[in-house]
């Protein structure tokens, strides 16, 4: 369950970044949001709860958001902060506190998507595994690390960075929904790539960043172009 921290004196921020995030969750990651405009109960509520994701208005009032972001960072380490500020002298604590990014007052729809996908990769990158038995044993893989996956007969072929293994396969269908959060796609009947390894798509082929190329379904091009495009507009 990944939890999300809304935290701004203004209500109405407090309220469009709820509206954002409903309009651009993952609908395959488990998550709930919390809003929070009173400070006094930020105060209660952040000695209770632990937070994955939290936009946090630097100006709190009579709260600084620096210090409050040093506090979840005390609860969760992982935390993953972004500011929402209009103040830019705010910017060179964000190097000691790692914070994601910063939202800069007034946003809008495309600035929120931007930096939401950004944390949400960081997140993921962070929790995500897959397990397979492979013919080396159990293996624990973070999605993140896998170039592509490769089904032939009964038969699943994982490509990492570094190394290949092979597993008998699962039920395709289950392996397709599993990746799909990841950015992973379908190109072919049997191969599936992740879209961070790919360098580009040429005529019917997909070029990974390694060289290696991989023919294009037909009938499938204009969907895989097209899911490609959006990746690469995100990134």
């Amino acid at each position: 369950m990944m939890k999300i921290l809304v935290c701004d004196d203004d209500q109405q921020y407090v309220d469009k970044i709820m509206n954002y995030l409903d309009l651009y969750k993952n609908e395959n990651i488990d998550h709930s949001i919390k809003g929070i405009s009173d400070i006094d109960q930020l105060l209660i509520d952040i000695k209770i709860n632990k937070y994955d994701l939290v936009y946090l208005d630097i100006e709190l009032g009579k709260v600084n958001g620096i210090d409050i972001a040093h506090r979840l960072m005390e609860s969760n380490p992982q935390c993953i902060i972004v500011f929402v500020t209009g103040y830019y002298q705010y910017i060179h604590h964000s190097f000691k506190l790692r914070v994601c990014n910063f939202i800069h007052k007034p946003f809008d729809a495309r600035e929120f998507e931007l930096v939401y996908y950004q944390a949400l990769e960081i997140y993921q990158r962070r929790n995500s595994t897959f397990i397979f038995n492979t013919s080396q044993g159990k293996q624990v893989f973070n999605p993140f690390d896998i170039l592509y996956i490769e089904t032939y007969y009964n038969n699943l072929k994982i490509v990492t960075q570094n190394k290949s293994y092979y597993s008998n396969i699962k039920n395709s269908k289950i392996i397709k929904s599993s990746l799909k959060p990841f950015d992973f796609m379908q190109i072919h009947q049997s191969i599936f790539v992740n879209f961070h390894f790919v360098d580009r798509i040429h005529d019917d082929t997909v070029i990974m960043k390694n060289a290696q190329e991989f023919p294009i379904s037909l009938n499938r091009k204009p969907e895989i172009i097209a899911a490609f495009n959006k990746f690469i507009m995100r990134r």
